[in-house]
C-alpha cells in the first residue's frame, strides 16, 4: 500500500488503542501507513473528504497515520486511490 501512494509514504509500526471504555489507554501493536506532509491537518482533513468510504487517521510528529488493524487487504486498493487523490489535491 505505501508503494502505490508514492515516496511521501512509508510503513510504519504503531501502537493501536483497543477497547476504548472498557479499555482506557491500552494498546496492542499494529501495522499502518504513515504519509509525510507539509501540513498534516489539512492533509488529513483532504483525506476524509476526498473518498467515498469513511478514512480514520491521526497525526503524529507531522505525519499522517493510517492504522491498518481494521482494514481489509480487499480494501487497500480503495484506500490507495483516496491517499493518491488527497496528496495531489494539494498540489
Amino acid at each position: 500500500l505505501a508503494k502505490r501512494i508514492g515516496a511521501t509514504a512509508s510503513v510504519a509500526e504503531m501502537q493501536s488503542t483497543i477497547g476504548g471504555g472498557s479499555l482506557p489507554g491500552e494498546t496492542i501493536p499494529s501495522v499502518g501507513v504513515a504519509v509525510q506532509a507539509p501540513s498534516a491537518d489539512e492533509l488529513l482533513a483532504r483525506i476524509r473528504r476526498c473518498g467515498r468510504h469513511a478514512v480514520i487517521g491521526r497525526i503524529e510528529a507531522d505525519r499522517v497515520l493510517l492504522d491498518l488493524r481494521t482494514v481489509h487487504p480487499d480494501q487497500d486498493r480503495r484506500l490507495g486511490a483516496t491517499l493518491r487523490f488527497a496528496l495531489a489535491a494539494r498540489r
